[in-house]
């Protein structure tokens, strides 16, 4: 065995021992290694360099993504020392596109959770956000912005998938045109180099294309795949799986409805607003929001996936009344205590729950869910049900206190509330301070 593949095989084991935690919880990317930087474009401005064309995030929904950007100027003080100050320059969101109505955008605002030096020196930062649990399933434009560096924006950069899913991989075909590779039941094509860039895509023709050439080291199921500069022996990293293309649906706009006249499967994702009915036919494989629970500034809808086989048309009927939610908290929570909150979900429908800052949860048919609040304080929670029927609101609130040695619980005031004993004293509490006074050659200690 060479030197240099030798010293590959240290650094696979080496990756893949650290961080065990992690790797449960963020998207595909195993690894970036430094010689990847050299395919960066040079300038300061600000560049994405995961994900990026040619090399998108594959993430489930409400799991953690960690996104790598050159901002155009090392963040002074370093954010590992002023880590909310950096906060406050990061912004991300997710931008998708879909068939139905102009009345609802496809928009989900990300909250940068941590950012940190990905290299001991240079300009390259690595952030982390988290994809809402309600995300529905697709490609979708990621739009990052930072302090003094501006705003960059990757055409179809993240996959979506639903909670579960297994990722489906093929060959990117030639002479295919983007309007059916778009709708074919296939999350990231693989090519062995990326096309050159003819022009910007409009948002309706990009792809999550994955190149061979990309320098990074990608895992699924237990498996790392490496491309490009990331590890080029091919003896420790087997080549990334690229079946062949699934049979091509064929969509034909008709009187009727939309029919697929080719010979597979055609995946749809219909965006609609909040009132529209949605009762289609086939029944789709899920409804999800199109936006944040708490979205001011854009307009709120519904995203419905639904998988058209070859010789179907979609086809759309009445739906019914969509019922309210209802949240009813189990008593007071704590940072250290969590609160059970019982959740009404209407039939056929899912509901989104959102509380302070990052807290979300997205729920189909478990009737409740625990919260542990970050702060005390009183704690509003806001529900959204998604489904056939028109979406409706809710808001709850739960009371958060601080628990003290003893069971003694005190709220956001300080005041006790519950577990505590307290005894009034009347007049001047007076505390004993300890004086010397001197007695000749002695030292005696007095009350005053």
């Amino acid at each position: 065995m060479s030197r240099g593949g030798l010293r590959s095989g240290t650094l696979v084991l080496v990756l893949w021992a650290l961080a065990p935690a992690e790797r449960a919880q963020a998207d595909w990317l195993a690894a970036l290694p430094p010689c990847a930087d050299a395919t960066l474009p040079e300038g300061p401005s600000l560049v994405l360099a995961y994900p990026a064309r040619g090399l998108p995030a594959l993430v489930e929904a409400g799991r953690a993504l960690r996104v790598y950007v050159r901002v155009a100027a090392p963040l002074t003080p370093a954010p590992g020392i002023q880590q909310a100050r950096a906060l406050r320059g990061f912004h991300a969101r997710l931008e998708g596109t879909g068939a139905g109505d102009e009345a609802a955008d496809l928009v989900y605002r990300l909250r940068v959770r941590d950012v940190r030096n990905a290299r001991p020196r240079g300009r390259l930062m690595r952030a982390t956000v988290r994809i809402p649990p309600w995300t529905a399933p697709g490609s979708y434009d990621l739009v990052v912005g930072a302090m003094r560096s501006g705003t960059t924006r990757v055409r179809a950069a993240v996959r979506v998938l639903a909670r579960g899913a297994t990722p489906r991989l093929a060959a990117l075909p030639a002479g295919v045109p983007p309007e059916i590779l778009r709708v074919a039941p296939v999350d990231v094509w693989v090519a062995e180099r990326l096309p050159p860039r003819q022009r910007r895509p409009r948002a309706d023709e990009a792809l999550p294309i994955v190149a061979r050439d990309a320098g990074a080291l990608l895992r699924l199921g237990g498996t790392l795949y490496g491309l490009g500069c990331a590890f080029a022996d091919a003896q420790h990293s087997p080549p990334l799986p690229a079946p062949p293309p699934p049979p091509w649906p064929r969509l034909s706009p008709g009187p009727d409805g939309l029919h697929n006249a080719g010979e597979g499967d055609a995946e749809l994702r219909l965006v609609l607003g909040e009132r529209v009915p949605l009762m289609l036919e086939p029944r789709p494989e899920g409804i999800w929001p199109s936006t944040n629970v708490r979205a001011p500034g854009l307009r709120p809808g519904r995203v419905a996936r639904v998988r058209l086989p070859p010789g179907a048309r979609l086809a759309r009927g009445d739906a019914p009344e969509g019922g309210s939610p209802w949240l009813r908290p189990g008593g007071v929570a704590s940072p250290h205590r969590p609160v059970r909150i019982e959740v009404e979900i209407p039939r056929g429908h899912g509901v989104a729950v959102a509380w302070e800052e990052d807290g979300m949860a997205w729920l189909t048919d478990r009737p409740y869910l625990d919260i542990r609040p970050a702060r005390l304080g009183l704690v509003e929670l806001h529900a959204l049900a998604v489904g056939p029927g028109p979406s409706r609101r809710t808001t709850a609130s739960v009371e958060s206190v601080g628990v003290r040695p003893g069971g003694c619980a005190a709220g956001s005031t300080g005041a006790p509330l519950a577990g505590c004993l307290v005894v009034p004293f009347l007049g001047r509490a007076r505390r004993p301070r300890y004086t010397r006074r001197r007695r000749g050659k002695e030292s005696v200690a007095a009350v005053r």
